[in-house]
């Protein structure tokens, strides 16, 4: 009879894919927990709007303005970002020289979710009534 040899290239290329079949549902249910553990945490961080919401009609949109002086500049997110993505760097530095505000348009980020069509009619009329409701004057 033939003995195995255990120091071959076959027997050492089946164990390491016996434990890599063992070991990527393990490290796929590892990743699960921390996706929805992390997840969970950054809900309860984000779950108040960090400016306010402003009634537009029969829904509300969210603002967050910040500095002083005029004209107030606004921050239009292009779709489907948020006002969030203007928070760390441009309206911080805005609001050195004036008045920003930043906001979420229908059914993004904050923001309630809006009448349809979401064309470019609705979202200005929307915008105007937010500015006009949220006590912010033109120029």
């Amino acid at each position: 009879m033939l003995e195995r040899r255990k120091n071959g290239w076959l027997f050492w290329m089946k164990g390491g894919l016996r434990m890599l079949l063992m070991g990527l549902p393990s490290l796929a249910m590892a990743g699960i927990i921390f996706q929805l553990a992390t997840t969970k945490r950054d809900q309860r961080k984000l779950d108040r709007a960090p400016g306010e919401m402003v009634s537009v009609g029969n829904h509300k949109l969210h603002i967050r303005c910040m500095g002083e002086g005029s004209p107030t500049v606004i921050l239009e997110s292009g779709a489907p970002a948020t006002s969030i993505e203007w928070s760390a760097w441009v309206q911080p530095e805005v609001a050195k020289a004036t008045r920003v505000c930043a906001y979420d348009r229908a059914g993004l980020g904050w923001s309630e979710a809006g009448p349809t069509p979401r064309d470019a009619e609705q979202i200005t009329s929307e915008l105007h009534a937010l500015l006009e409701n949220a006590g912010i004057e033109g120029p």
